[in-house]
């Protein structure tokens, strides 16, 4: 089957960047695709429907509305395939329609405890029908993967698919002399507990009484911040004296951009205390930049500590300072890093590796299931 012949439906929030690149692929590719959703994704040849046109007024029955809107949306469009990607409960009701084939990817906030997926019994309830309602289950990560196995049906399929990195944008790259000669520490992360800047800004003290020519830059991401965590960074910042040492991006940056940040950076640091399969880190190895990262199930399948990047605990100050320091010090550990990360890349987590095993799952959904269109 061609693909323009290819009907298919994504559920998932307009406005994440990895989204983007999917839809990009599958457009490019010749696939008629629809997205249902909250938010616009600006990606070209991408048909989207507004969730929020759909909704009928209804404050106290909100999931029912959501239901509805799911059902009226499926009837019109008519796909061949359903894809929900991101299987927050808000998402994952369009699993009750009975829409068939369903295929469902989990990404890590919408499925791990320690993220507070599961924090309400409502939650738990929507998730597990979800799960157990698909007929083709994709994870991100193996950790991901191994809590859809616990929950779905023994008989459907799951896989492990990572969101493949761009290697036409984020690679190694000349980058212009530095006018200083600050080694750049770079935490792609938001500011938001979960991911423990305040550790990194404690550690800045350790590392800059051993070495002062070293810069922090963070990345600020507007509504995904915690204002008040952001307020108190900026106060203990302050209080060290490092505020020359601390820089804090707060405009947009696209592909481009975020990949000439990391080349022009020494390491890059991402240390939450969860985590599913961050494109960050692996955007970052791509580029060829040393990684130090959180101690964490999914992070110890791209990362062998002291072989391809270092491991820490995610909140252990002592010991991010001395990574830090043993790579801006061991040039040889630094380059060991990098070579071993652009074949890990290259081999497991590109692109358009990680969505031709997606296009072959849409061809065996379309094959092995008859279609039934929500009535």
């Amino acid at each position: 089957m061609k693909n323009e012949n290819i009907k298919i439906c994504i559920i998932s929030q307009g406005g994440s960047i990895h989204l983007k690149r999917a839809l990009k692929y599958l457009a490019e590719a010749g696939y008629e695709v629809h997205l249902i959703t909250e938010e616009p994704c600006g990606v070209e040849g991408i048909k989207e429907h507004f969730l929020n046109h759909c909704i009928l007024n209804l404050p106290k029955l909100k999931l029912l509305a959501r239901y509805i809107a799911y059902k009226w949306l499926l009837f019109r469009i008519k796909p061949q395939v359903l894809h929900i990607i991101c299987i927050h409960p808000y998402n994952g009701i369009a699993a009750l329609t009975g829409f068939h084939p369903l295929i469902i990817t989990a990404w890590g906030a919408d499925i791990l405890p320690e993220q507070g997926a599961l924090n309400s019994l409502l939650s738990r309830f929507i998730l597990k029908q979800t799960i157990t309602r698909a007929d083709i289950v994709i994870g991100v990560s193996n950790e991901i993967k191994l809590l859809m196995d616990e929950n779905k049906k023994t008989s459907t399929p799951s896989y492990l698919i990572k969101f493949g990195v761009d290697l036409e944008i984020y690679k190694p790259m000349p980058i212009k002399q530095k006018t200083d000669n600050d080694a750049v520490l770079f935490c792609p992360r938001a500011i938001a507990p979960i991911y423990n800047i305040d550790i990194l800004i404690e550690a800045m003290p350790k590392v800059l009484s051993k070495n002062r020519n070293v810069k922090l830059v963070l990345k600020s991401y507007g509504k995904n911040d915690d204002e008040q965590y952001t307020k108190q960074l900026k106060e203990r910042i302050k209080k060290y004296g490092i505020e020359d040492r601390v820089v804090i991006i707060e405009k947009w940056l696209s592909d481009k951009e975020f990949a000439e940040l990391y080349n022009s950076s020494d390491i890059i640091i991402s240390i939450p205390s969860s985590d599913g399969m961050p494109s960050s880190i692996l955007e970052a190895m791509a580029c060829g930049v040393p990684v130090i990262a959180s101690d964490l199930p999914s992070m110890r399948e791209i990362i062998h500590s002291g072989e391809n990047g270092s491991l820490v605990p995610p909140r252990n100050v002592e010991l991010l300072a001395e990574n830090i320091l043993l790579l801006l010090s061991n040039d040889k550990l630094s380059k060991q890093y990098i070579a071993k990360n652009l074949d890990f890349i290259e081999m497991e987590a590109c692109l358009d590796g990680e969505m031709r095993k997606v296009e072959a799952l849409y061809k065996q959904a379309i094959g092995q299931e008859k279609i039934r269109c929500a009535e």
